[in-house]
Formats: structure tokens, sequence, C-alpha cells
């Protein structure tokens, strides 16, 4: 099993200069190539009813690529490098060899994505050069163990030795009844983004303060994705913990869910309300919940612990009472449910979890569709039950203390 480790730098000001620096010239590098191929792209090119016979042709250029572009670095590196429009002076020997060759296979692949497109024969858009703002990374590759370095001292805190850079501190970062509260970080957000955005927009394109106001608009997007990133991983490991072998989630179509909605028209053409308005809404809470992410975290934390995340189609498990087999949650509105008979109170939410462990567990109810509707044909609920009501019991307690 190949297991990734995500690690959160903490650079000296010395180490941040650096690592700007090795930004920037990656930068320049990425657009010197770009620009290269481009200009091939556009000296090549020809109209379709071109004749060699009656219009003049250009003699073709030899096409750049990857091996022809990386060539050019030893050479580079030898002096340095005068960046016209602004007379910076840029050291190629100071970044990692293996850094800007990796640049190198960004460039090649931005481009063929655009002349050929991936497997399925999509192409992408024009490459675009890379502003300040739009290049952020460097990929070291080739990295090996003996990069992890533990202090002598306590052995408690971890340093990470990188090429060119040194030494740098690092910080590492569940059917039950149980309930976990979503974390909501960009819903939370919303006020203050949209106060930055609006401010930004008000300043002049280009300007020196739009552009300062961007960087901070960055910034807190990069938060709020970090806080949500945090989140996962924290309960992805709280899930873990409980020392189940098998997790089932459910096998959503995340992107069939944040699908717009379809345009309606009358006779006339005129465009009818189509609901939206509240869509937008709904596909904005889906997309901050960012459930996708989350199964993807939960599978590999849970794989590096010996258990196994399995999806499960959840037709009818948010609908049906999960140890009666009737169907009492029909409408989406419906949260929660009052049992006269046992005095407790049934949530949705963790109904439908007992039902999704249910059908993975094949003991949830046969179902046929009668007349459009579908009917319970057989069930083995009375083998969950008592499992089923303990699990129910202990959330209604909690509801109570709410």
């Amino acid at each position: 099993m190949k297991t990734s480790y995500q690690y959160r730098l903490y650079p000296s000001t010395k180490q941040k200069l650096s690592l700007n620096q090795g930004l920037r010239v990656c930068r320049y590098w990425y657009n010197r190539m770009l620009g290269e191929r481009l200009d091939w792209w556009e000296y090549n090119r020809s109209a379709v009813n071109s004749c060699p016979l009656i219009c003049h042709l250009r003699e073709l250029k030899e096409r750049p690529n990857y091996y022809n572009q990386k060539n050019q670095l030893p050479a580079i590196k030898k002096d340095l490098v005068l960046v016209k429009w602004s007379g910076e002076l840029l050291d190629f020997s100071d970044i990692y060899s293996t850094i800007l060759q990796d640049v190198c296979k960004r460039v090649d692949k931005a481009f063929e994505r655009y002349i050929k497109g991936d497997k399925k024969g999509k192409r992408s858009g024009k490459p675009r050069f890379k502003s300040e703002s739009r290049y952020r990374t460097m990929v070291f590759d080739g990295a090996k163990n003996e990069w992890l370095k533990f202090c002598t001292v306590n052995g408690r805190w971890l340093y990470l030795r990188l090429p060119k850079i040194g030494l740098v501190d690092v910080y590492i970062a569940t059917s039950e009844g149980e309930s976990i509260p979503s974390l909501k970080p960009l819903r939370k957000n919303l006020d203050k983004l949209g106060k930055l955005q609006t401010k930004r927009n008000a300043k002049k394109k280009g300007s020196r303060r739009r552009r300062k106001l961007a960087k901070r608009e960055a910034r807190f997007h990069q938060r709020i994705a970090r806080s949500r990133q945090d989140f996962q991983y924290k309960s992805a490991h709280k899930l873990v913990r409980t020392g189940k072998k098998v997790f089932f989630c459910e096998d959503l179509n995340l992107k069939g869910l944040t699908k717009r909605n379809a345009p309606k028209q009358d006779d006339d053409g005129k465009y009818l309300p189509n609901g939206q308005s509240a869509k937008s809404g709904l596909n904005k809470s889906w997309l901050d919940a960012a459930f996708g992410q989350f199964f993807s975290t939960l599978s590999y934390i849970a794989e590096k612990a010996g258990a196994v995340v399995v999806e499960k189609n959840p037709a009818y498990t948010s609908q049906i009472l999960c140890y009666r087999d009737e169907f009492v949650f029909i409408d989406c509105s419906i949260r929660e449910y009052w049992d006269e008979q046992l005095q407790i109170w049934v949530d949705r939410d963790i109904n439908a979890a007992i039902n999704l462990k249910r059908v993975g567990l094949d003991v949830f109810p046969t179902l046929k569709c009668r007349k459009g509707n579908p009917v319970v044909v057989s069930s083995a609920t009375n083998s969950t039950l008592k499992e089923v009501l303990t699990a129910l019991f202990k959330a209604s307690v909690a509801h109570a203390v709410r």
C-alpha cells in the first residue's frame, strides 16, 4: 500500500525568502517554456485552404517538447538570467534540479491537453501564463525517507531537510446513535468573504491595491479549505478509533446532485421559474460539505488501520423506519419522527445510517414496486431489532439533553 503524508512547514524568515525566490524562478521558467510552445503553435499554423502552389508557406519550426526544453537547463544554470520586462536577475543554480524538471512536465501536460486532449479526446482550454497569485507550488520530486529528521533532544519534534533550503520545522496534522455536525466553513464566512470581494471589485483592475486585496481573498479561501480538511481528518480518525473494520458509506452521484436545474420555457419561448434559486443554495451546501473529499480521506485512513470503506446504494434508506419497515420519512422536510408506542425520537439521518448498515450486512428489506409505489416484500428486521433500538434510544437521550 502506498501511503502519503501531509505536513505543515514552519520555515524561518530566510527560508521563506529562499522558497519565494524558488517560486519566482519556477514561474519564469514555466512562462518561458509555455511561450516557446505557443510561438511554435502560432508560427506553424496555416489556413485549411492554403496551397503551396499559390501561397507562400513558412518553413516549419522544430516542435518544443519535454526533452529539448529540459536540456536547456545545464546551459541556463551557468549564468544569471535577465528578465527583460523587469530587469531582474534570476539564479537557476539555487533551485533543486528535479523541481525545474517537474516544471517542464507541468508545461508539457498542459500543452498536450490543449492540442490533443485527454484519453477521451476532450481538449482543455489554451494554457495561460502564470501570475504570482496563480503559481504557488513546487514539487520536490525524488524525495527520500532520509529527508525526515527527528530532533535528538527529546525525539518529539520532526524536521524536514529540503535540498537548497535546509532543516524546516514541521507540524503533523462515527450508525451508533451519534451525529457529527457539519462544519460549514464556507457558509459561516460568506459575509466576510462577500465584503472582501466587494472591496476588491471596487478597485481599478491591475492596480496595486486590487492585487493586495486579491491576495487577502486567496488567503481567506485557503483558511476555509484548510479548516474543512482538518475537520475531515479529525472526523475520519474518530471513526477509525472505534475499532470497526468495515465502514459503509453512500454511493452518491455528487456531480448529479450539484447539477443545475433544466430551464423551463412557455410556448412563446419565455423562461419560467425552475427553482434554480433554491437549488443554488443547496448546491453550495453540498460543495461546502465536500462529501467526496471526506470519503476519500476516510478510505486511506481506514486502509492504514487495516479497515475498509465500502460504498452502497442508498435507495430508500432514508425513507424506511429502521426498526419497523414502514415508509415514514416520505417528505424531505420531515427531519424527526416521534414514536408514540416506544416514546422515542427518531432522527432521519441516524435512521438512514442504520439502514445503510443493514444494506451492507444484507438484512435490508426486499422491496418491489407495485403501481409505482415501493412495497416491502420480505423483512429481516427482527435479527437487528435489539441493536437498532439501543442506538436509537442513545440518540434520543442526546436529543432530550439538547
